[in-house]
């Protein structure tokens, strides 16, 4: 056999060797450790606040000012078109589907 294919089989099978450890490694430390109770911390319990109620909304608030005098300036003005095509591009391309 050539060198050259002697030094890769030798690499492959030295690389197989090493995940094949690492397995076994990883193995017996997943079974002598890991089944083991989780360790439990101790909860110490409060007793809830409880909560305050919200303010009264008061009117006086910028955001109410503004609230209040905020007015729709096309309310029942809505525009009028001058094509009575529902969709004026409707001719131009034909879905497929």
């Amino acid at each position: 056999m050539d060198n050259q294919k002697i030094i890769i089989i030798v690499s492959a099978v030295f690389m197989f060797v090493v995940v094949m450890l690492l397995t076994l490694l990883g193995v017996f430390l997943y079974t002598s450790y890991g089944n083991e109770p989780p360790v439990v911390i101790p909860v110490t319990t409060r007793t809830p606040k409880t909560p305050t109620p919200p303010p009264a909304p008061d009117n006086t608030s910028v955001g109410a000012v503004i609230y209040q005098q905020s007015k729709n300036p096309i309310q029942n003005k809505i525009p009028e078109s001058d094509n009575p095509a529902v969709n004026p591009i409707e001719g131009i391309y034909k879905n497929p589907f």
